[in-house]
């Protein structure tokens, strides 16, 4: 033998000691404010109602209830609280993302890694020194950097040696903090850093707003042009007509 149960919401209880004057006064449950926010969040009334009640979505009843609720002022009204909560915060979300692809798109490397030319170790031997000096001091050169390469230097004929300088993660400004993702470091004591791929930072945002970083097209035109020249014209002033004719 079997029974049919008809599946009802639990009575809305009244304030104490005061009855509601409209239905929008009723008291929101906690079960039909959980139905409220799994709705905002995308399941369905019949959905949001099985699992804030605890039912099987299996049933049309649990459909009808569902729709009944949704429908109710009070649980209406706080469906669309959530919304628009839940609206703010995506556009919040959003922006943020936006902002943050912006400044990886726009910062250089140069804000956590950069190369330094330095003076080789031979580049100022005492005796170098003391020339540029004697020359700085007879107002011929200005007054030497010694920490760059001397020109004059027969070991790196100028160039001085390169070195790969990291900026300290503490000293990181707000847009190379942005754009760095970590470093590691071998068994030789090589540090490799790794930065945010800057191009996929470019299509992410011409993506979610187009025409933000546009590419940047030129165009190469070539016009060929018949100019008559006129008949019993002397050689002198036909080179000065056509040097008119050239763009300037």
């Amino acid at each position: 033998m079997s029974t049919n149960q008809t599946l009802m919401p639990p009575p809305a209880a009244s304030a104490p000691n005061r009855a509601p004057t409209t239905a929008l006064d009723e008291p929101l449950l906690a079960a039909q404010d959980t139905f409220a926010r799994l709705v905002v969040e995308g399941l369905s009334n019949a959905e949001a109602y099985a699992q804030a009640y605890g039912h099987s979505t299996r049933t049309s009843a649990v459909r009808v209830m569902g729709s009944k609720l949704a429908s109710r002022p009070h649980v209406a009204r706080r469906i669309r609280e959530l919304g628009h909560v839940a609206a703010e915060r995506s556009l919040i979300s959003i922006a943020a993302r936006l902002e943050l692809l912006h400044t990886i798109a726009h910062t250089p490397a140069s804000e956590v890694v950069n190369v330094i030319t330095e003076a080789c170790p031979l580049c100022w031997s005492v005796e170098a020194q003391a020339e540029a000096l004697g020359r700085y001091c007879a107002g011929k050169t200005p007054m030497p950097n010694l920490s760059k390469p001397d020109a004059s230097c027969t070991a790196c004929r100028g160039r001085g040696s390169q070195h790969v300088v990291i900026t300290d993660t503490v000293d990181l400004s707000a847009a190379g903090r942005a754009i760095y993702r970590g470093a590691k470091q071998n068994d030789k004591g090589a540090i490799e850093v790794q930065l945010a791929d800057r191009q996929a930072a470019i299509a992410e945002l011409n993506r979610m707003q187009p025409g933000a970083l546009a590419a940047t097209r030129s165009a190469s035109v070539v016009a060929h042009v018949n100019v008559p020249i006129p008949d019993n014209i002397s050689a002198a002033d036909g080179l000065a007509f056509l040097k008119s004719l050239t763009p300037s």
